[in-house]
């Protein structure tokens, strides 16, 4: 009887353990993307203006190489830029000044 037991505990723990994910998995399923309105503080500050100063804004979800990332583009003036902002860290991948 005790064998049995001990048999199906370790029998157990092998399930368990098998279909737990990974420290990896759990990880990036912990980590948190940053928000649209985060990613657009990052492009404000690169850019040097604050939003009252900008004439028109526009996030949106994109994928680069692999990556998911957010587009944001700004219109002050004449000049319009373009920065790809990684959704998990918050780095900026590319920008351009479009004058």
């Amino acid at each position: 009887m005790k064998k049995v037991f001990v048999f199906s505990l370790a029998l157990l723990s092998v399930i368990a353990l098998s279909t737990a994910p990974s420290k990896t998995a759990m990880a990036a399923m912990m980590e948190k993307d940053i928000s649209a309105d985060r990613a657009l503080q990052i492009a404000l500050n690169k850019a040097g203006y604050i939003e009252s100063e900008v004439g028109y804004s526009h996030v949106e979800d994109d994928t680069e190489d692999g990556v998911r990332v957010y587009e944001v583009k700004l219109v002050v003036g004449h000049v319009e830029y373009t920065y790809e902002i990684d959704m998990t860290t918050g780095q900026i991948l590319d920008s351009e000044v479009d004058l």
